[in-house]
């Protein structure tokens, strides 16, 4: 039940890259549910591309989120889009 409020988050727009699943169920809480230490999460979090497989399964299960979106969201974390260039 605590994940549905990010899952409507992300409905309506508000959760755009990885990190921002945290801003509603701290880091602590989802590294618990997931069986993972508190520590080795947090750096993930920071650093996506430490995630396994199973750790994107497990997420998806508990946001409700297809793995394709998990995913989608990590991308946009590790390919922030460049700003405007070149004007001035």
């Amino acid at each position: 039940m605590r994940y549905e409020a990010t899952l409507v988050m992300w409905q309506r727009g508000k959760i755009t890259i990885f990190s921002e699943l945290f801003k509603y169920i701290p880091v602590t809480r989802v590294a618990l549910d997931m069986h993972i230490k508190p520590q080795r999460f947090a750096k993930c979090v920071e650093n996506p591309r430490l995630l396994t497989s199973r750790d994107i399964d497990k997420l998806s299960d508990l946001y409700m989120l297809p793995r394709s979106v998990i995913k989608d969201l990590m991308w946009a974390q590790l390919n922030p889009p460049k700003g405007r260039q070149g004007r001035r």
